[in-house]
C-alpha cells in the first residue's frame, strides 16, 4: 500500500501545485484566515521543501510540481466520488483527522495532523 502523509501547510501547497487554486484557497481560509501574503509564503516554501524531501515533487516548466507516480493522491483529494473524515483527540488534546477518499481507481487516505 502507498502512502503519503501530509501536513495543512503541504496539502495545501499541493492544492496550489497541481492547478486546484480554490480548494487551497479553501484550505488556506478554513485554517490561516488571518495570514498574510507574505507569510503564506513563506509557509509554502517550507511546505515544497518538505515535499522535496519527500521525494515526491519535481521542477518542470519553473514550478514545483507533483511526480507522475503521486499525482494520483492529490487528484483523488479533488476529484473523490465519496470522502469520509475522521477525527479524534489524542492525549495530549492534539486532533488527529483522517479522510477517505473513493475514486474509480481505488480508496485513498490522507492524515492532517495539528494541535
Amino acid at each position: 500500500m502507498d502512502q503519503l502523509s501530509l501536513s495543512i501547510e503541504e496539502l495545501i501547497f499541493s492544492f496550489y501545485s497541481e492547478g486546484y487554486f480554490e480548494q487551497g484557497m479553501s484550505l488556506k481560509e478554513a485554517y490561516y484566515p488571518d495570514v498574510e501574503d507574505e507569510r503564506l509564503g513563506f509557509l509554502f516554501e517550507i511546505a515544497c521543501r518538505s515535499l522535496l524531501a519527500k521525494g515526491v515533487l519535481e521542477f518542470r516548466n519553473r514550478q514545483y510540481r507533483y511526480k507522475a507516480e503521486y499525482r494520483h493522491f492529490i487528484q483523488a483529494m479533488n476529484d473523490a466520488s465519496h470522502t469520509v473524515k475522521a477525527s479524534r483527540f489524542g492525549d495530549e488534546d492534539e486532533e488527529v483527522s483522517t479522510s477517505f477518499h473513493t475514486t474509480q481507481m481505488g480508496v485513498y487516505a490522507h492524515h492532517t495532523l495539528y494541535d
